[in-house]
């Protein structure tokens, strides 16, 4: 679903939408539960995974053998700012057997390890052994959205360089999505929202972190307003999860809360079973694709779904939604001043 570049055709005003309303009136939003594509374009080089190579002296893996791991952003080598494969491929040149700082940006922490580029045997090239990504791209779901300001908040799997670091993000946006199918949970087995990027950006994504993606999206998603609630007003017992499994069709269906933790991590703060036969039948429980799912208890909003547990697709966790407007607000409300 990756777009190999990233096209900012919405006006630059939409960073700077007025984000007001939504903080002053976050009693109330809309609960969206749509499905869709967000696509990231990130200061650096994300390691997608390692591959070892044939050498100049056998199989080498340069790149794990100084410690990089799928997953990490880099963001300099020898000095050299990064911003694609092609400024990666000039740090190395040239210097194969020499050790060179890399500079990488690993769960929001930025560490530097020493890595020893070899040339390939087939190709002559100095490598590092990685399969490098310039983009991140995955089908997420909008938990809420503000109709006055535009603003949203939504999850999604598939991406995850610069969680942590927004200044590690380059640009980001949101597009819809046709849903070309799903693949069914099972223990020790995750079920996937299928689909692919419709047509030009709809929105923004202006933030990347652990508890959602943020951004501006302006007369996009509409619908009801819901009352929110705070984590100390959610409680055990029934509750309902929307999420959009056909293209068109967004579904209420029933869970449990099974505990709300007070303190700690917000990403995992709700537990939850699904209840629902309709939808145990249709995907096994929750998959990916569905975080970002809004979770409504008395017809309030609640949170939004975060993850799964691989053993048990049937139980999930949850994060309030008062985190996730504190979320926005820090990363945002700088934007907002300027209406």
């Amino acid at each position: 679903m990756e777009r190999k570049k990233i096209r900012r055709i919405l006006p630059l005003f939409l960073a700077f939408w007025s984000l007001g309303s939504v903080y002053a009136a976050a009693a109330e939003l809309v609960p969206v539960g749509e499905a869709v594509g967000i696509v990231l374009d990130v200061k650096g080089v994300y390691v997608e995974e390692l591959q070892a190579f044939e050498g100049e002296k056998g199989r080498v893996s340069p790149a794990e053998k100084a410690g990089i791991l799928p997953g990490d952003l880099l963001v300099k080598a020898a000095g050299r700012e990064l911003s694609d494969a092609g400024d990666l491929a000039e740090a190395v040149r040239g210097r194969a057997g020499e050790a060179i700082p890399a500079e990488i940006l690993r769960t929001g922490r930025r560490m530097i390890l020493s890595v020893t580029p070899e040339k390939d045997a087939g190709t002559g090239k100095e490598r590092l052994g990685i399969l490098a990504r310039e983009t991140q791209s995955g089908i997420g779901t909008v938990t809420w959205y503000d109709p006055v300001s535009g603003v949203y908040g939504a999850l999604g799997h598939g991406i995850h360089a610069a969680r942590s670091d927004p200044g590690s993000l380059d640009r980001g946006e949101l597009y819809k999505v046709t849903l070309t199918g799903l693949e069914k949970g099972a223990p020790g087995k995750a079920g996937e929202l299928k689909g692919s990027l419709v047509g030009e950006p709809v929105g923004s994504a202006e933030a990347n972190t652990p508890f959602g993606v943020y951004g501006v999206a302006p007369g996009v998603f509409s619908g009801e307003t819901a009352k929110t609630l705070s984590r100390a007003e959610i409680r055990k017992g029934k509750a309902e999860i929307l999420a959009t499994l056909e293209n068109g069709k967004t579904g209420r269906y029933e869970i449990e809360i099974l505990g709300v933790e007070s303190a700690g991590d917000p990403g995992r703060a709700i537990s939850f079973r699904v209840t629902d036969p309709e939808l145990l039948e249709k995907t096994g429980g929750v998959i990916r694709g569905m975080s970002g799912s809004p979770i409504l208890q008395d017809g309030k909003l609640a949170g939004g779904v975060t993850h799964v547990l691989i053993s048990d697709p049937k139980t999930g966790y949850g994060i309030p939604v008062d985190a996730m407007i504190a979320e926005a607000e820090r990363l945002l409300s700088p934007l907002g001043k300027a209406a």
